[in-house]
């Protein structure tokens, strides 16, 4: 540990604070993470402190490779566009279904994300009933185990979560990847082990009992039906009550002479913090704050919605200089960008490449409001006599996940090197 430890460390200092003293300030968010992660801990004397150092250097580990390392960073570029091709072939059965006009003309949630998930569903259970999933999450499993010094159990539950969400892009895989060792040390801190927990074998991992592959793609498809109806009403749900608040605060602005008020502007003040530590860069503190904050009071969906309309902006904003080739017929209007030999307004502007990749990496997970719901009454139905127990470590877990994705943010902030310029 002390060795490994002296090597990164010896690697930040040469080769990125050196280079770009400015990232510096995500390693000071990783500390103060940690410290303040142990401070409040459940119990601070239990930590046990190889599973949290291993799996921090994991995941500083896999970050290396991608984000500092041309050949990672292109291997895993061509990895997210084969599996964006993967998923597209979705539209097959959404265009069938809602009609080529729909799926193609519109980027509607309900034509183009939700269909993926189906697809994806049945695919896993495919998966599943060949007995794939269950070498890849189990030699994952045995890997992190092997590392972290973590239970078969819990190792196997951080590599499954993995698989569980959708990775449209490069970024999002190695989000994925770099979460699964980061939730395992984040917990290690937050709720440290006071009971021996007993060794499980690994190969006691469930068997699919469909009997052939046309059954495994029929009960895939059926079970990703509640799923989808969870996720289309978790966020028609949100969006309601959202322009609610948004609503009823922009009428209480109104009457103290606050324009604009909302709960997005709250959040870009109140996360700003969370945002500055992982890295942003200053100008686009409160963007990616209000990303945050989206993403924890409703769900990553709608956040990754709103960063890709700042994705989309930039696209836009580039191709209009290129065009114009001039930095004088554009301007801002507040937050929002013109652009006058198009009329066209950028709303709320658009942001560096660095802010980008630390909010897609910090957004990449499910821990959310919405989330406690889900998992207290799934865990409930499986174990109604823990209720208790689980309904006492969940706010605590809601909390402890979303600090494991800004850890992978800090990690992203620290190791960014735009290839492209």
């Amino acid at each position: 540990m002390l060795a490994v430890f002296i090597a990164l460390a010896a690697y930040i200092i040469y080769d990125v604070l050196l280079d770009y003293p400015q990232n510096a300030i995500s390693v000071a968010g990783l500390a103060l993470y940690i410290i303040i992660f142990y401070v409040f801990s459940k119990n601070p004397a239990k930590v046990k402190w190889r599973p949290v150092f291993w799996g921090f250097a994991m995941q500083y580990i896999f970050a290396l490779v991608i984000l500092r390392t041309s050949w990672g960073y292109q291997a895993f570029q061509w990895l997210g566009d084969r599996v964006t091709e993967f998923l597209n072939y979705s539209n097959a059965g959404a265009t069938f279904l809602f009609g080529d006009i729909l799926v193609t003309t519109y980027s509607l949630f309900a034509f183009r994300v939700l269909p993926v998930v189906v697809y994806f569903y049945t695919v896993t259970s495919v998966l599943y009933y060949l007995g794939v999933m269950q070498v890849i999450v189990k030699k994952m499993g045995m890997f992190l185990s092997f590392c972290l010094g973590t239970s078969p159990a819990e190792s196997l539950n951080a590599v499954g979560n993995i698989f569980v969400g959708m990775v449209p892009a490069n970024h999002l895989i190695t989000a994925s990847v770099m979460s699964a060792p980061a939730a395992l040390a984040i917990s290690k801190l937050a709720y440290p082990e006071t009971e021996r927990t007993r060794k499980q074998d690994f190969d006691k991992m469930g068997k699919s009992k469909d009997r052939n592959v046309i059954e495994a793609i029929s009960s895939g498809a059926s079970n990703s039906v509640k799923v989808v109806a969870a996720i289309a009403v978790n966020v028609m749900a949100f969006l309601c009550v959202l322009e609610f608040v948004n609503m009823t605060l922009d009428w209480f602005g109104d009457r103290v002479g606050v324009d604009g008020l909302s709960f997005q502007l709250i959040c870009s003040y109140v996360f700003y913090p969370i945002a500055y530590f992982m890295g942003t860069d200053v100008s686009d503190c409160r963007k990616v704050a209000e990303l945050v904050g989206i993403k924890t009071f409703t769900n990553e969906f709608l956040a990754y919605k709103e960063l890709s309309v700042l994705i989309a902006n930039k696209k836009n904003f580039t191709d209009y200089t290129a065009q114009w080739n001039s930095s004088a017929d554009w301007y801002y209007q507040g937050d929002d960008i013109v652009l006058p030999y198009v009329n066209q307004t950028l709303k709320k502007g658009i942001m560096s490449g660095k802010s980008e990749v630390i909010a897609t990496y910090a957004l990449c997970g499910f821990s959310n409001i919405g989330s406690m719901g889900i998992f207290l009454g799934g865990m409930s139905a499986l174990v109604p006599s823990r209720r208790g127990d689980l309904a006492q470590i969940v706010v605590r877990a809601m909390v402890a996940g979303n600090v494991a994705c800004f850890l992978t943010g800090c990690i992203a902030g620290l190791l960014y090197k735009d290839y492209n310029t």
